[in-house]
């Protein structure tokens, strides 16, 4: 099946502010929430001519935040009719995605949700402990996450879950806890990130001034092994370095990033792809909204990619995921071996036990899954 092209939404809008969040978010009126949407429609409205000269033709939606539902249901429906009516969509939608907190949710909404077309909600448990939720700073308690997740399954929606691990506090018994649940609940995707602290957020402030201890390496690293030890033998195959599913529930929009397709971000600091140029909206979302209702564009950041830094930026991005990089195809797309592109920094990566190399493919080892930031700083 050829792939077309995703279209990503930001909704900057959430009820609180979670003390680890870097994304571009806040609290806001009803009345401000509409008139964000208004914006992001008129911006959809000013990509057609662009869509049309780059023959975008789209086949995956995600609207993401923020909490995009915790702005009327009314809405956020209304922005996906938008999307899907503007754009140009083939054959088909294959995948709409919309991301979810429990408490900004109800059946009836997910079920106005599912007749728009909503296949897919990622649902941001985050923790199922209510000493993790206290720590994480979220709003809801264990019973109201996985009613949240009952009530997205009863509209006929699959289910994405977010976890968080790494947390102060935390230890491996209330993650084993937490990873089991997850394979009585059974959602189709998860996705398990370890808590970063982003400059400037609450939890990296109170870090950096000794008064919050998160564990150690080794408690983190064993939290990893855990995903894959729980999960695995339920089925979970292990294919981003985040990212988990059962067999054919991947995520199919944010498979394009990691395998250079285009994308369309719409919406305050949201990105776009569209090879050879990528180009970012503004972030501060007052300044966005008042861009695209001027008629003017809210981009504040575009680059054309030469050929060696898409060629980097494609090994990289591929290497995210566990199957790593097919040389026959990079060959076929680039004109080079990645391994012969590398030359010897890719050997010495396989001698540090960071990346496998054979005939088929590259990609990272166990211990490279684990240190992937430190190999991408080395190859980008």
């Amino acid at each position: 099946m050829n792939q077309g092209a995703g279209l990503y939404i930001h909704v900057p809008f959430c009820l609180s502010k979670c003390p680890y969040c870097g994304f571009v978010s806040r609290r806001a009126p009803v009345s401000v929430q509409r008139s964000y949407v208004d914006s992001l429609r008129r911006e959809m409205d000013s990509l057609v001519p662009l869509c049309r000269e780059f023959s975008l033709v789209f086949d995956t939606l995600y609207v993401g935040g923020g909490t995009p539902t915790s702005i009327p249901p009314e809405a956020l429906c209304k922005l996906v009719d938008h999307a899907l009516g503007t754009f140009e969509w083939g054959a088909g939608v294959r995948e709409i995605t919309i991301e979810a907190n429990p408490g900004t949710v109800t059946p009836e909404d997910l079920a106005w949700l599912r007749h728009r077309g909503v296949k897919r909600l990622s649902l941001g448990l985050q923790a199922l402990s209510t000493r993790g939720l206290e720590v994480l700073g979220r709003r809801h308690g264990v019973a109201q996450g996985i009613r949240a997740f009952h009530a997205a399954r009863n509209a006929g929606m699959r289910v994405s879950v977010d976890l968080i691990y790494g947390w102060p506090g935390q230890d491996g018994q209330e993650w084993g806890r937490t990873l089991e649940i997850l394979t009585l609940l059974r959602p189709e995707h998860v996705s398990c990130y370890e808590l970063t602290l982003e400059e400037g957020t609450p939890m990296q402030k109170m870090a950096a001034s000794g008064s919050l201890c998160l564990p150690g390496e080794a408690a983190v690293l064993r939290f990893w092994d855990m995903v894959d030890e729980i999960l695995g033998p339920h089925g979970y195959r292990h294919y981003e370095i985040s990212n988990y599913a059962l067999d054919g529930m991947e995520c199919v929009h944010n498979l394009k990033y990691w395998t250079g397709l285009p994308y369309l971000g719409v919406g305050c600091s949201a990105a776009s792809y569209v090879p050879p140029a990528r180009w970012t909206n503004s972030s501060d979302i007052d300044a966005y909204m008042n861009l695209v209702d001027a008629g003017m564009s809210a981009i504040v950041h575009r680059e054309v990619l030469g050929r060696d830094a898409r060629v980097r930026e494609a090994m990289v991005l591929s290497l995210r995921l566990v199957r790593g990089v097919d040389r026959a195809s990079f060959r076929h797309r680039w004109g080079v071996d990645p391994v012969e592109f590398y030359g010897d920094l890719l050997r010495r990566l396989e001698d540090q036990d960071l990346v496998r190399i054979d005939k088929e493919r590259v990609r990272l080892s166990a211990r490279g899954l684990r240190l992937a930031n430190t190999v991408m700083a080395e190859l980008v």
